[in-house]
């Protein structure tokens, strides 16, 4: 509407000049030449006013999708922030844990009380870690059955020990890791070193890192191959290799476990094992 009534005063504007300048020899356009070029002008204006409509469309739907973007990002740094507070605290937790024990340590191995200083004690101590036929063990990891240490323990690495397992079976496995990794730090070549290394083979297996589980169950068979372990090395190696869907690997472990260790419960797990697999397995054409 307003651009009829401009073009219509524009029309008079220019018609009233026309007439202004008749008698001064201005050349006239004829009417409907003037029409015409109205018309032109007013499709041109119409177009116009399209165009901007969308381009301001545009620009709205541009700025609410960069909003919109926005918004999602920060709803994801939110979702981070919070999952690194999370983990922050489960790490402060744990290096807690980890102080106390090594509190624990110093308590105990580098400034011991009193009454474990003198040299007359110390004989008596080693002399309570050696089995006995009449009372049996005495030794604090030797009550339990599913533990194999030697008899020629320490008093420390049977303390050490001892700390590691009650660590696991509470359920703390990260500190009963450390421990354990700080046992074989002190004494690597160590035949207790066997049992370690099992012991964190099982912790792996646990929390289903198979990959590090395999790699401490083969230093049992593979550097302490007369430990009362390695045949439970070898049969936990096969069971984590059957986890990674390395079932090939896995019978040949069996096959060796059967033919170095052929008298022992391991073996008799593995051979069941075995026929299991044989039978599981489908006849080649």
């Amino acid at each position: 509407m307003e651009s009829r009534t401009g073009l219509a005063a524009f029309s008079a504007l220019w018609f009233a000049c026309a007439a202004s300048g008749a008698g001064r020899n201005v050349p006239s356009m004829p009417p409907a030449d003037v029409e015409d070029r109205m018309r032109a002008l007013e499709v041109e204006l119409g177009k116009t006013h399209t165009d901007l409509a969308e381009v301001r469309t545009s620009t709205q739907d541009d700025a609410l999708n960069r909003q919109r973007q926005l918004d999602r990002t920060v709803e994801e740094l939110a979702r981070l922030r919070q999952d690194v507070d999370s983990e922050a605290r489960r790490l402060e937790a744990l290096a807690n844990s980890i102080e106390q024990l090594r509190a624990e340590f110093e308590k105990r191995y580098v400034n011991p009380p009193l009454a474990e200083v003198p040299t007359s004690v110390a004989p008596d101590r080693r002399k309570r870690q050696k089995p006995s036929s009449a009372t049996g063990s005495t030794a604090p990891a030797a009550s339990s059955p599913a533990i194999s240490l030697p008899a020629t323990l320490t008093p420390d690495q049977a303390e050490i020990f001892t700390l590691a397992r009650d660590q696991e079976s509470k359920g703390r496995r990260s500190v009963a890791r450390e421990v354990y990794q700080q046992y074989l730090a002190k004494w690597p070549k160590d035949s207790s070193a066997a049992e370690v290394h099992f012991r964190l083979g099982e912790l792996a297996f646990e929390d289903q890192n198979y990959p590090d589980a395999i790699g401490d169950y083969a230093t049992v068979a593979r550097d302490f191959p007369e430990s009362p372990r390695a045949p439970d090395a070898l049969l936990r190696t096969a069971e984590a290799m059957n986890k990674l869907a390395l079932q090939e690997d896995a019978e040949r472990v069996l096959a060796q476990l059967l033919k170095r260790y052929p008298n022992t419960a391991a073996a008799t797990r593995g051979k069941a094992q075995l026929t299991g697999a044989s039978r599981g397995k489908k006849p080649s054409n």
